[in-house]
Parts: C-alpha cells; structure tokens; sequence
C-alpha cells in the first residue's frame, strides 16, 4: 500500500471527563499543535479530578484548524487505580498485581434512551445504508453497535465498510 504521510497542523485536542449520569466534570483543550508524521508528543498533562464518578469516560478528540473532526475516541475508567504490587517483584513475563481498578459502576449504569433511524440506497452495484443513533437522555450510550442484517431475524452481512464514527 503505498500512503502519504503529512503533517497535522494547528490541530487541537480535546479530553473530557464524563460521568455515569452524563455530567461533565472536566474538560480541557489545548490549540495549535503540530504532529509530524510517524511521531507523538505529549498533548494535554491531566490532574487527578476530584467528584468523579466511581468509573467515569474519558473522551479524547482531535480536529483541524477548520474544526473538522479527525479523531473521536472514548475509554472507561476508574477512580481506584490498579495496583500493580511492589516494584520489586516486577517480572517482564508475570504479572503479580495486587487489585485491579474497580469499573463495577458500568453494571448499574441508567438506560440510555436512543432512537435509531435508517435509509438505504442502491447504485452502480453497491448498497449504502445510513443509520443514525440519537441519544435523547442525559445518560451516555455505551456500547452502541448499528449492524446491517439480511432481514430482521437475519445474520450480519458481511463483508461490510463503514466510516464516520465507527
């Protein structure tokens, strides 16, 4: 395959903190970086955020200078670390960790109210489907998957090419 690779310019970073119910608790940007090709630079240092809760979101999103979305990624967390034991018993090959972080809270999660709505054209061959899930809570959907079935009761189609946000 043969890429080229160019340099972000003026871009900016963005990480969110997000609570279970929804809630923002933090949220920090930092404008006009500039990432070579093939390279990484340390974007944002985060504190330690205070009213968290138990496990949280973070969001972490880049976009260019004209505010075009190039990256939009979202992890989970934990406010209780895990402990990964004495450094002295450290091992390349095995893990003695003490307690791993505590994400109990996702199981207790509220529902999140979504509505799902979908079209579909044919053309020159190929078949486009475009669905959009609309979160209308406060709550945050986690763990969406649209999927493109044969009929109702149907298996996945596949192979299948999706973009924007998936």
């Amino acid at each position: 395959m043969n890429q080229t690779l160019t340099a972000l310019a003026n871009v900016t970073a963005t990480v969110t903190f997000i609570n279970l119910d929804g809630s923002v608790q933090f949220n920090l940007a930092k404008e006009h970086l500039n990432v070579g090709p093939l390279s990484s630079l340390v974007a944002i240092d985060l504190p330690r955020v205070k009213g968290l809760s138990p496990a949280f979101f973070v969001r972490c999103q880049l976009k260019s200078s004209d505010g075009h979305l190039l990256a939009d990624n979202v992890y989970w967390q934990s406010t209780t670390d895990d402990d990964l034991g004495s450094p002295q018993t450290e091992d390349g090959f095995i893990l003695t960790q003490q307690s791993w972080a505590d994400l109990t809270a996702l199981n207790h999660m509220e529902v999140a109210d979504v509505a799902m709505s979908s079209s579909m054209q044919q053309a020159d061959g190929w078949v486009t489907v475009t669905t959009t899930l609309t979160n209308r809570s406060p709550t945050p959907a986690f763990f969406m998957r649209a999927e493109v079935t044969g009929a109702p009761t149907g298996d996945e189609i596949l192979p299948i090419l999706w973009e924007d946000n998936y």
